[in-house]
């Protein structure tokens, strides 16, 4: 377990970090449960081995040395470019996060998880907030919702250069001198913290008040983003989890809020240093909530569909990217499907495309994707079903991998095949049930599809239990939302 090993890792070099986070709360004026709970993330992407920039290797760490002259010009030039003072002049009753990079995707985003509470709360002053936008000259989500929006200022304030300058010349030493003496790259981890410290400032130290701050980019919120944004005047943080938390994402861990909204019943079997631990409320997935109302198939006109999960060139390229042997999974899964329906032809098979169009950076996954279906007889359905969950809803049984929708399949009380070749505990199980495979055994695949095809108590057995311990799909996800919250 990567986050039980970032733990141990920790412990055991617990004076060092101890020396280094003391340097980090004077500082930036930080607690000391954020300071490690901050530098434990980031050691994650390096103990997981997930990263170009490995922050244990002892050349690299003389090497970093040279980044403080270029490090220190730069205090010194926002020190004098900086302003005295910032108005704090903005006050909400909410304000929604949309993480996309662009326009186009929060909008996405909005419709997604927002736009129901959006109706619900038309007496509340309410706005919109798109910190990590790229592109900015799309149409805005304010325009098309009437909603105000948070824009992030240009330029953080004299005094917290200040402060930054101050620490940063009095400890430089001490911070190269425990880097070279424990053999960890605290001089990067300070360049990260001072990073992620100035943007987290700059999207909201125009903030007054924010009661509640309402978002589902729920793996991007770090106990340092968190803590500043508290600071600033956002007095509650509430996060809605839009997918599955897994090891293979080094983003799921440390997740820092006030209230955790979650997908399954079973959130806290997973070991992500959850902030908010005891503060989880079931809530299901909005997603599925929102888009079961305008299913148009409920017959089960199909035996099986298989839910795609898109991968890009970089990562069906990389051994060492953090998904693929997620992906890998996923082809093989594949595979075996059209093997199965080669044999068993009268058995009506679906693939459930997530698009009708595909950008260049797919081109390798549309390439085995398409070669594997061609030469099966798997129906490729791209509009057959206008969503996922219409496809779903049409079909008896559904394989995946490591879509989100296979748990969701199981509160539509849908029998679900989750194909766990790798044994990855983030899924449905690690062991062989009847609803999973982790075998690479086609002849065990196969006879599974033909037993979950019949009608038995069994198989009912298993799936009511299995609904019962990731929840049933939620009847009132919003109500619980809104009587978490003053606003009415």
């Amino acid at each position: 377990m990567i986050y039980e090993t970032t733990e141990t890792f920790y412990n055991d070099n617990i004076n060092n970090f101890k020396k280094f986070e003391k340097i980090i709360c004077d500082t930036f004026d930080l607690d000391d449960e954020t300071s490690s709970r901050t530098v434990k993330r980031i050691l994650v992407s390096s103990i997981s081995k997930r990263t170009k920039i490995c922050l244990f290797n002892k050349l690299f760490i003389f090497i970093s040395f040279l980044f403080i002259i270029p490090l220190f010009l730069y205090l010194v030039i926002m020190l004098l470019l900086s302003s005295r003072t910032i108005k704090k002049t903005l006050t909400y009753d909410v304000v929604f996060d949309c993480w996309g990079e662009n326009k186009e995707l929060n909008k996405l985003y909005f419709e997604r998880f927002y736009s129901v509470l959006n109706n619900i709360l038309k007496k509340s002053k309410v706005a919109i907030f798109e910190p990590n936008l790229r592109k900015k000259k799309s149409k805005t989500i304010s325009s098309y919702y009437n909603l105000e929006e948070i824009h992030k200022r240009s330029m953080v304030s004299k005094f917290i250069f200040i402060r930054i300058f101050k620490y940063f010349t009095k400890y430089i030493y001490t911070i190269i001198n425990i880097s070279i003496k424990s053999n960890i790259n605290f001089v990067i981890i300070f360049i990260k913290i001072l990073r992620q410290y100035l943007i987290h400032q700059l999207n909201t130290q125009n903030i007054k008040c924010v009661k509640y701050l309402i978002s589902a980019g729920d793996n991007y919120y770090t106990p340092l983003m968190y803590y500043i944004y508290k600071k600033n005047g956002v007095k509650k943080i509430f996060l809605i989890q839009n997918g599955l938390r897994t090891e293979e994402f080094e983003s799921s861990f440390y997740i820092s809020c006030d209230l955790y909204f979650s997908l399954n019943m079973q959130m806290k079997n997973n070991y992500i240093g959850l902030k908010a631990y005891d503060k989880i409320n079931y809530i299901g997935s909005l997603r599925l909530y929102n888009s079961i109302n305008d299913i148009r198939f409920t017959n089960e006109n199909y035996d099986i569909v298989f839910i795609e999960q898109i991968a890009e060139n970089e990562t069906l390229h990389n051994k060492n990217n953090s998904l693929y042997p997620l992906m890998e999974n996923y082809f093989l899964a594949l595979q075996y499907l059209s093997n199965f329906s080669s044999k068993y032809k009268n058995i009506k098979i679906i693939y459930r495309a997530k698009r009708k169009e595909y950008n260049e950076n797919c081109s390798t996954f549309l390439q085995r994707r398409n070669d594997i279906i061609a030469s099966s007889n798997i129906i490729l359905d791209e509009e057959i079903h206008n969503n996922s969950y219409e496809s779903i809803l049409d079909s008896k049984i559904v394989v995946y991998s490591h879509s989100t929708m296979g748990l969701e399949s199981i509160s539509l009380s849908k029998k679900v095949l989750c194909c766990n070749f790798g044994k990855f505990d983030f899924l449905l199980s690690n062991n062989n049930e009847i609803g999973v495979i982790v075998d690479e055994d086609y002849e065990l695949y196969e006879n599974k599809l033909l037993y979950l095809l019949e009608n038995n108590e069994i198989t009912n057995i298993y799936f009511d239990g299995k609904r019962k311990t990731y929840g049933e799909l939620s009847k009132k996800p919003y109500k619980i939302i809104l009587e978490c919250m003053e606003i009415k």
